[in-house]
């Protein structure tokens, strides 16, 4: 473990960090992490008690299916390995997503429980509890229960239980080399991002063309473009030069742009369809602001997990996700 000042800081796992995101808080969740109160209301077949347990008592019959459904707000985070148990015999937990569009489920039933590894490709759809047709069950007391894999089996049952810390009335942006402190509440601002329209004061050099920078840049390979690769020295790249203060473009020859204006009606062009050229890059000198975070602190168990949340606000330009970013498993919280 290393971290700043004179006073070691309990073990906590590495985190790189939010990019090209919105932070919004830090949601903490005990072990079970399929919330409650359910998604569907109980019914006399579906008797749901206040610690998240559903007593059942249904009878199918012949191509005809029992249904509770308990979640369709994705709970997984790919990358991560999860287990899913609480079904009985008669009963199975059971989990519905898609990949590429095909239908495929996982579930647990008969005491068991299941494993799975989430992927990026996994499209969550539902998590219910379900009863086949075909099927009596009687009084039958169901623990649902999903969670990170902490070992070789499921875990023993515990309601769902989460409390949220730094909950901001508004998500703050966060560029690719942006970083939040939510304990001091300063943000660094290192980012410079610039949106083109084709109005700018562009030159051209040969096979470059370049624009003088108002910020200065960090270094030549710190910058990012939706519709350019960031390799200096390459050919159709975008990249800076600190020692110019500038940002550049390579093309192939010079004449793929036979002059400046043709350059800029095409980026004139991109910007009237909606898909402007957009550029990011580290500033070399950033700057900071401080945001008011709640001072309330929270409850992290031990075993459960924590995600952060970045709000409602789709950032996915360069590739972040819309909604949360990371979940890990607490090593060192206050309850077990």
């Amino acid at each position: 473990m290393l971290n700043p000042g004179d006073t070691a800081k309990p073990f906590s796992p590495y985190f790189a960090g939010l990019k090209n995101a919105y932070f919004k808080g830090v949601k903490s969740t005990g072990k079970n992490l399929i919330p409650y109160p359910y998604e569907e209301n109980g019914t006399a077949s579906w008797r749901i008690n206040t610690d998240g347990s559903v007593i059942v008592n249904v009878s199918t019959g012949e191509n005809q299916y029992s249904m509770l459904r308990l979640l369709s707000e994705n709970p997984f985070v790919a990358g991560n390995t999860y287990i899913l148990s609480g079904g009985k015999s008669g009963v199975v937990l059971i989990v519905f997503y898609q990949i590429n569009g095909v239908d495929k489920y996982f579930q647990s039933e008969s005491g068991s429980f299941s494993r799975i590894t989430w992927k990026e490709e996994f499209a969550f759809k539902k998590l219910y509890l379900q009863v086949n047709p075909n099927t009596t069950v009687s009084n039958a007391t169901i623990y649902p229960m999903l969670n990170l894999d902490l070992g070789s089996t499921a875990l023993d049952y515990e309601p769902y239980k989460s409390d949220e810390s730094f909950m901001l009335d508004e998500a703050v942006k966060l560029g690719e080399w942006d970083s939040i402190n939510p304990e001091s509440g300063e943000v660094t601002r290192a980012t410079k991002t610039i949106v083109f329209d084709g109005t700018e004061a562009w030159n051209k050099s040969g096979a470059y063309c370049w624009l003088t920078l108002t910020e200065a840049p960090k270094s030549y390979t710190a910058v990012i473009s939706n519709n350019y690769d960031t390799a200096y020295g390459e050919t159709n790249a975008v990249f800076c030069e600190p020692q110019y203060s500038r940002l550049s473009f390579q093309f192939a020859d010079s004449t793929i742009w036979a002059t400046i204006d043709d350059w800029k009606a095409h980026l004139a062009e991109l910007y009237a369809a909606g898909k402007p050229l957009t550029v990011a890059y580290e500033l070399a000198t950033p700057t900071t602001e401080t945001v008011e975070f709640p001072t309330k602190k929270y409850q992290a168990w031990n075993g459960g997990s924590e995600t952060l949340v970045q709000g409602d606000t789709d950032n996915s330009t360069f590739g972040a996700m819309p909604t949360v970013t990371n979940e890990y498993v607490v090593v060192l919280g206050g309850e077990e």
